[in-house]
């Protein structure tokens, strides 16, 4: 996911070096469409509420997610996608 959100916005060789303790610093300022797998619905669910940002979704607790979007498990996704945490392989 972070290789995939870096790559994009440093051209022309589209490389970028994350360090851990800056990766939620990082995402912070990045448009929540930027995130991968992240539609249409989601998108504005969070921009009829004023979230634009990952920065500003990182300041929700998963409770407050999961009231803007309605589902639990796309809630969690958020939730740790925003935070610069990706367990699939």
């Amino acid at each position: 996911m972070l290789c995939k959100l870096t790559s994009g916005p440093n051209p022309p060789f589209s490389q970028a070096i994350f360090c851990p303790r800056y990766i939620v610093e990082a995402l912070k300022p990045m448009g929540i469409q930027k995130l991968r797998n992240v539609g249409r619905k989601i998108t504005e669910a969070f921009e009829e509420e004023g979230f634009l940002r990952l920065g500003e979704v990182h300041s929700l607790n998963l409770l407050q997610i999961q009231k803007l979007i309605g589902d639990e498990k796309t809630a969690r996704w958020v939730y740790f996608r925003a935070r610069g945490y990706d367990d699939e392989e």
